[in-house]
């Protein structure tokens, strides 16, 4: 059940980063237990993410990383998480242009350590903190050892998630599929209303008997209440409302479960973001000059 709520949690808080196409579950480990697909550039585009990327301190902390590197957060197009059924997990980025990770490191002026499986080199701080690039327009994040595993290990959607991709080929901007033993399920958030500006999230969860899944529901109201308690510590009133919207049924052993966020929930969870950057910023600040 743990890895089954880290996986439902891995894909909400996923929502809230001139070059080839790719298919980002090709980097994705084949004995991987959820894989969450983005669409960076769909997300860029979002009326709440655009003002939380001008803010003065947001805009600061762009310019002066683009400047050092060369690469600008608007330049990401696609992302995928991939977790591994024993806590592994990596982070790879798609790129709009080609870049020289070498290079950019070396402007940030991180010294870093360096280790190469086959022809691919891994930078890292520690064991824990490292990155690589996969092609030209692609780098992964993880740990040292997860990394090792991404380069020279199988890759591709695994078997067990297959039959949760849409049939039609075609994700939503957010998308996650996940098992772990009996339970296996898929999630996603896409954009709805008539402008587009609100946005919806689903999820379909099968349970292996359906007394486990009468369970699920019956502690879904718990669930909620502690992620709202943890995700809206600062502004209890929006971690209510989106309490209030969430709704849920079960049938044949399945859990659907939805939640939409509307337009103005929407712009008050993202007014809530953008005054912890500043509030963030500020203490950032203060103990620099201390």
């Amino acid at each position: 059940m743990k890895k089954l709520l880290f996986a439902i949690a891995l894909a909400v808080s996923a929502v809230f980063t001139t070059a080839s196409a790719v298919n980002m579950f090709d980097y994705v480990p084949a004995d991987s237990a959820a894989a969450v697909r983005i669409d960076v550039d769909a997300l860029l585009k979002r009326p709440e993410v655009i003002n939380a990327l001008n803010t003065p301190e947001a805009k600061a902390k762009q310019l002066e990383f683009s400047a050092k590197t060369g690469c600008n957060i608007k330049d990401l197009q696609k992302a995928v998480i991939a977790v591994g059924d024993a806590g592994s997990g990596t982070l790879v980025l798609q790129l709009s242009k080609n870049i020289d990770l070498a290079k950019a490191l070396k402007s940030l002026g991180d010294e870093s350590g360096e280790t190469r499986v086959a022809n691919v080199v891994i930078y890292f701080k520690d064991p824990r903190t490292a990155i690589c690039q996969l092609s030209a327009n692609v780098i992964a994040f993880g740990a040292v050892d997860d990394l090792k595993a991404l380069i020279s290990g199988k890759r591709g959607v695994p078997a067990a998630l297959k039959d949760l991709l849409p049939e039609n080929g075609v994700f939503p901007p957010v998308f996650t599929a996940f098992y772990t033993g009996q339970i296996k399920g898929k999630a996603s958030c896409e954009f709805a209303g008539k402008d587009q500006k609100d946005l919806l999230f689903t999820s379909v969860i099968s349970f292996g008997k359906a007394k486990e899944a009468q369970q699920f529901v019956s502690m879904l109201p718990m669930y909620a209440g502690m992620f709202s308690s943890i995700l809206f510590s600062s502004a209890p009133e929006l971690g209510a409302k989106v309490v209030n919207a969430l709704k849920y049924d079960v049938s044949a052993g399945k859990v659907s479960i939805r939640l939409l966020i509307d337009s103005e929930l929407a712009d008050g969870i993202g007014s809530m973001i953008n005054e912890m950057g500043r509030k963030s910023a500020g203490a950032g600040k203060a103990s620099q000059s201390k």
